[in-house]
């Protein structure tokens, strides 16, 4: 499995370099987008919002990490369909989900891991 790791710590630096090496290596490319803190858990917590107010801000917050998400795999994306790489996304909030995203992909085989430094 081929990894890439990103995140709006650690942004994409050579997108080219890397759907290159992926095609090299064969397979698919999974890209583990990290969001950083995911702060649609204080409105899932607030005791003293309503329940309405709670479920837009979550909504908000849940749209605003996707918009995100794809502005910053755009040109990703873009490199990987033309060079026909399938590539599969993963939103994950700080580097504990990071690690454990990896942990069980190590698991099930050898895994490649580029992207940020």
């Amino acid at each position: 499995m081929i990894c890439c790791l990103t995140g709006r710590e650690s942004p994409l630096r050579d997108v080219e370099a890397l759907i290159a090496r992926a095609c090299r290596e064969g397979g698919q490319l999974h890209v583990i987008y990290d969001a950083g803190i995911d702060l649609a858990h204080y409105g899932e917590v607030d005791q003293l919002a309503l329940a309405g107010s709670m479920a837009e801000f979550v909504d908000y917050v849940r749209r605003q990490g996707r918009e995100e998400v794809e502005e910053a795999l755009a040109p990703l994306y873009a490199a990987a369909r033309r060079h026909a790489l399938p590539l599969e996304s993963h939103v994950v909030y700080g580097r504990d989900a990071v690690e454990k995203l990896l942990r069980r992909w190590r698991r099930h085989g050898p895994l490649t891991v580029l992207g940020a430094d």
